[in-house]
């Protein structure tokens, strides 16, 4: 099996990786770019599952500077999106693979975290700002 794996070109897994990291389905990019489906769960499992949870947690950080109220719409309108792809999986005639459902809950999974990280960092902040606002309204001039 190795061998296979070889004799796939370099620019035929970039492209390979390219759409696993925009999200297509593993079969999909299987029968599209004529590679054999086990060859692509190989590198997923061995190279590319980390390096797109890693980028995934990057883009999180990157938008920290996004304000409590986007991202809680954001969320609101992923759930929406969730519950219409669950809603779809319920009611095609076969049933959902075990991989569909652990897509599933890690998206939701992914949101809640989302949204606990943002609402505590705003509770921070708020807590932050209190704290100064006490500080500047103590005059030092005054009566003790």
């Amino acid at each position: 099996m190795n061998n296979k794996r070889n004799k796939i070109s370099q620019e035929l897994l970039d492209k390979a990786k390219q759409l696993y990291f925009a999200n297509k389905p593993v079969l999909k990019i299987s029968r599209d770019l004529n590679i054999p489906r086990s060859n692509l769960i190989y590198y997923i499992n061995k190279e590319w599952r980390d390096e797109k949870s890693l980028r995934a947690t990057q883009m999180l950080e990157s938008v920290s500077s996004i304000n409590l109220t986007t991202i809680q719409s954001m969320t609101k309108y992923s759930l929406i999106a969730a519950n219409r792809a669950l809603e779809h999986l319920s009611k095609r005639g076969e049933p959902p693979t075990s991989k569909e459902m652990v897509d599933c809950v890690t998206v939701i999974q992914k949101l809640s975290e989302i949204s606990d990280r943002f609402k505590a960092e705003e509770e921070k902040e708020k807590e932050q700002s209190g704290q100064t606002r006490n500080v500047t309204t103590i005059d030092p001039f005054g009566q003790g």
